[in-house]
C-alpha cells in the first residue's frame, strides 16, 4: 500500500533510457547540462562508472584540459549516481558517488568540486524525462519548479 503524503505527488512522465558520452573539455556539471540539452531532457537519474578525473586549481571553466595533467590533480571517479536537472539553462546536480584522488594533496574533500572534469570522455547512462511531456501543480511543461531537488523515476 503506497504511503500519501500531503507534501507528494504523482506525475506521469515520457522518461527514456539512453547512453551518451560526455567529455572533460568543461566542468562535469556543464558536460552534464550539455547532455541534457543534447537530449532533450529536462530532468535525468545519470550513472557513471570508473571514469578518470581532474582537479585543476585556477583553471577557467572554458580553458582547454591541459596536454599534461600533473598527478596531484587527477584521481577517478569509482561511481557517480545523480540526478540532474535544468532550471532554464541552470543545472542542479545532486547524488551519491565514490571517488579517489591519486594524491593526498588533491584533497578528501566529501563534495566534489564544482571545478571537477573528466580527464577523459567517459560514457554515462541512465533515465532522461523528455521536456515538456508532463505537467501538474509542482512540474509545469517539463520545467521543474525551484521547491523540487529530484525526481524519482519508475520504468513501467
Amino acid at each position: 500500500m503506497p504511503i500519501e503524503n500531503s507534501n507528494s505527488e504523482s506525475a506521469l512522465l515520457a522518461a527514456t533510457s539512453f547512453e551518451d558520452i560526455i567529455d572533460g573539455y568543461f566542468p562535469l556539471q556543464e558536460s552534464l547540462r550539455q547532455m541534457l540539452v543534447r537530449n532533450d531532457f529536462v530532468t535525468a537519474y545519470v550513472a557513471l562508472t570508473y571514469a578518470p578525473i581532474m582537479n585543476i586549481p585556477g583553471l577557467a571553466q572554458n580553458a582547454p584540459v591541459p596536454l599534461r595533467i600533473d598527478c596531484d590533480a587527477v584521481g577517478v571517479a569509482e561511481r557517480l549516481d545523480l540526478i540532474v536537472a535544468l532550471y532554464g539553462q541552470e543545472l542542479r546536480v545532486t547524488g551519491y558517488g565514490r571517488w579517489r584522488w591519486h594524491s593526498d594533496s588533491a584533497g578528501s574533500d566529501r563534495l566534489m568540486a564544482p571545478s571537477t572534469r573528466l580527464a577523459e570522455p567517459a560514457i554515462v547512462k541512465g533515465i532522461g524525462a523528455v521536456a515538456g511531456h508532463f505537467q501538474t501543480d509542482k512540474f509545469v511543461g517539463g520545467a521543474l519548479w525551484q521547491e523540487n531537488d529530484f525526481i524519482v523515476f519508475r520504468i513501467m
